[in-house]
Formats: C-alpha cells, sequence, structure tokens
C-alpha cells in the first residue's frame, strides 16, 4: 500500500494491449512505466515529437558511423544527456554501451532508480540499423 507522500506513475503500454476481461487499454505502473519512457527516450529521434523538437536521444545518426570508441562514447554522451533532460522519475546510475561488430549493432544497458525506488533497475535495449 502505497504511503501518502508516495507517488503512483502510470502509463498505457506501447502495444495498446487490451484486457481481456474489462476490454480497455492495459495500464502499466510506476517502474514499468519508467522503464517504457526511458526506453522511447532513447530510441526517439529529435524533431520526431511535435512542440518538442529536443525530446529524445538522436542515437540513430550514430548507427551508421564506423565502430569504434568515439562512437561508443557519442551513443553513451547522447543517451545520458536525453534521460536526464526529459525523465525526472529516474535518477540515472550508469549507461554502458557495448559495441557488437558481428551484429551491426549496440547494446545498451542502463542502469536507474525509480523515483519511488531504493532499489537500481536495469534496462537492455539493442541498438541496430534498420534499412
Amino acid at each position: 500500500m502505497p504511503t501518502p507522500d508516495t507517488k503512483i506513475f502510470g502509463d498505457f503500454k506501447t502495444n495498446l494491449t487490451m484486457h481481456p476481461v474489462r476490454g480497455d487499454v492495459v495500464v502499466v505502473n510506476n517502474l514499468d512505466s519508467i522503464k517504457g519512457a526511458v526506453k522511447n527516450i532513447v530510441l526517439t529521434q529529435h524533431y520526431e515529437r511535435h512542440f518538442k523538437p529536443f525530446a529524445g536521444s538522436n542515437v540513430t545518426d550514430y548507427l551508421f558511423e564506423n565502430f569504434g570508441p568515439i562512437t561508443v562514447e557519442n551513443i553513451q554522451d547522447s543517451i545520458i544527456e536525453a534521460i536526464e533532460n526529459n525523465e525526472p522519475r529516474a535518477d540515472l546510475l550508469d549507461v554502458v554501451v557495448n559495441e557488437n561488430i558481428d551484429l551491426n549493432g549496440f547494446d545498451v544497458t542502463i542502469v536507474f532508480r525509480g523515483i519511488n525506488n531504493t532499489q537500481p533497475t536495469q534496462l537492455s535495449v539493442y541498438l541496430e540499423q534498420i534499412r
């Protein structure tokens, strides 16, 4: 049971799944809501959202660059900046980017703590080129 000073966050699932009994859209709460928001921020391009031109991380620009430590650092910096500027519910602890040359992509692990949670939460995203 939440205490009076605990905030509850809610959001829709990104695939808009219907509840089997009620027939309305399934809602996710608290940590799952923050995870979805962080993932959306990472995958959103600049100028993709109306009236918020700089919401997002613009990491897809780096997916067509040569693999190397500079590209990894640029992706990491872009993700850190985007989450710190656009998601106040997440206290960012760490962002780890590993290049996967064989699959032409990057494994991104984001570690953050939700605003109502003391335990760190890990979110993994795989970034790859889409042709």
